[in-house]
């Protein structure tokens, strides 16, 4: 592993490094974008089950469900990962 890492360090020396806000927006569009679509979506998929169709899930939530996706996983509790990268 250590010689790979050298290996690798030395091939992304000549490479034009990204600075820090481009590597931030990079990995925000590649997070963040997926995490706040799929939480959208889970969360409409919870309220219609919840109060149009009247079934029971397990962690129910309310509409404020989209405001809370900004400081942690309320659609899913199995995405907290992404939040913690």
């Amino acid at each position: 592993m250590f010689i790979s890492g050298y290996v690798y360090n030395l091939t992304q020396r000549s490479a034009k490094r990204p600075t820090y806000l481009q590597f931030i927006r990079k990995k925000a569009r590649r997070l963040l974008v997926p995490y706040f679509v799929v939480s959208f979506i889970i969360i409409l998929l919870k309220l219609s089950s919840q109060y149009l169709l009247k079934m029971q899930i397990k962690n129910p939530i309310g509409p404020d469900a989209f405001l809370k996706i900004f400081s942690g996983p309320e659609a899913a509790v199995h995405l907290w990962f992404i939040l913690a990268l």
